[in-house]
C-alpha cells in the first residue's frame, strides 16, 4: 500500500503526530519519526523496532514499514523529504539502505547526535506563522538532509524497492505539475496531456507508480498544505479551502475527513492544543 505524501510547506511534511496503529505502506520520501512520548512498535521491512522517548527512527525511501495493531501509541515529530523538496538530488539519498535505522541522538557518541539539535529547532519553529518560519524550517531541513549521509549505510538496495523508485521517477513531471497548479481546478486529462500522455495510459502509469488513483494523491497534497495553513491559526475554513483548490466549503470538509480522519475544525482545534 502505498500512502500519499502530505506536504508542508507545499514541498516536505513537518508535523507532530499521535502514531498508534498504520497498516503496511511505503512511499518515495524518506521518514524520520522522532519520539517525543509514549512507546510505539515499528516493523520496518519485516524487522520491529521499539520507539522510547530520545529514539529516532530513519525509514529509507520506498521502503515497506508498518505500526501494528494494539498498541497505546507515541507522540511523534514526523519528517518527511522527497524529490519535491530536494529535487533532483534526491536520487543520491534515496539510493541508501540505512543499516541502522533505530537511533539515540541523545547519546553524544551516536552517529545520529549532529541530528539532535536540528530536530530540536524544528520542533520549536514547526507551526509558527510568517516566511521567516518557513524558511527556517527550509534551512533545517536541508541540514537534516545532508546529514542522513552520515548516518550507517551501504547503497545495496533490495531489487524491488529500486523498482519502486524508477517507476516514482517516471512520475515526477506529475508531482511537479500538481505542485506548480493545485490551487485550481485540475483535470485529470489536463495533466495527462500536460506531460504528453493518453488518459488511460496515464492512469495506469501513475497507479503502478504510486497505488493509489490521481485524484486520492491530488486530495492528499491539497489537504496536506490545508493542514499547514490551519496549524498557523490564520484565515476561514472557506479561504483555506480556496487556498488549496476546494472552494466549494462542504467539499473542502468532507475530503479533508477523508484524508485526515477529522473535520478541518477539530484539526485547528487539537493542533492547538499542542502548542
Amino acid at each position: 500500500m502505498y500512502q500519499p505524501m502530505l506536504l508542508g510547506h507545499e514541498q516536505s511534511v513537518t508535523a507532530l503526530i499521535d502514531q498508534k496503529a498504520f497498516p503496511s505502506h511505503w512511499h518515495s520520501e524518506i521518514e524520520l519519526l522522532y519520539c517525543l512520548s509514549g512507546e510505539l512498535q515499528a516493523v520496518v521491512s519485516g524487522v520491529s523496532y521499539p520507539l522510547t522517548p530520545g529514539s529516532l527512527l530513519v525509514i529509507g525511501s520506498a521502503e515497506e514499514h508498518s505500526f501494528p495493531e494494539g498498541q497505546k501509541g507515541a507522540r511523534l515529530l514526523l519528517v518527511e523529504m522527497g524529490f519535491s523538496f530536494l529535487g533532483s538530488e534526491f536520487s543520491a539519498l534515496a539510493a541508501l539502505r540505512f543499516t541502522e535505522p533505530l537511533l539515540s541522538p541523545c547519546q553524544p557518541d551516536s552517529p545520529a547526535a549532529p541530528l539532535l539539535p536540528l530536530l530540536e529547532d524544528l520542533l520549536e519553529w514547526h507551526g509558527k506563522p510568517g516566511p521567516q518560519a518557513i524558511w527556517t524550517c527550509k534551512s533545517i531541513l536541508f541540514s537534516l538532509a545532508s546529514e542522513l549521509f552520515q548516518l550507517p549505510h551501504d547503497i545495496d538496495l533490495p531489487k524491488i524497492r529500486k523498482k519502486r523508485l524508477e517507476t516514482q521517477l517516471r512520475c515526477q513531471a506529475v508531482f511537479e505539475y500538481i505542485r506548480m497548479h493545485y490551487r485550481r481546478s485540475l483535470p485529470l486529462e489536463e495533466v495527462a496531456n500536460a506531460i504528453g500522455y493518453e488518459k488511460s495510459n496515464f492512469c495506469k502509469l501513475f497507479k503502478r507508480a504510486t497505488q493509489t488513483s490521481f485524484h486520492k494523491y491530488l486530495n492528499a497534497y491539497r489537504i496536506g498544505i490545508a493542514c499547514r495553513l490551519l496549524e498557523s491559526g490564520e484565515g476561514s475554513m472557506k479561504s483555506i479551502g480556496e487556498q488549496v483548490g476546494i472552494p466549494e466549503p462542504k467539499s473542502f470538509s468532507r475530503i479533508f475527513r477523508q484524508v485526515m480522519g477529522v473535520t478541518p475544525t477539530e484539526y485547528r482545534e487539537r493542533m492547538t492544543r499542542y502548542e
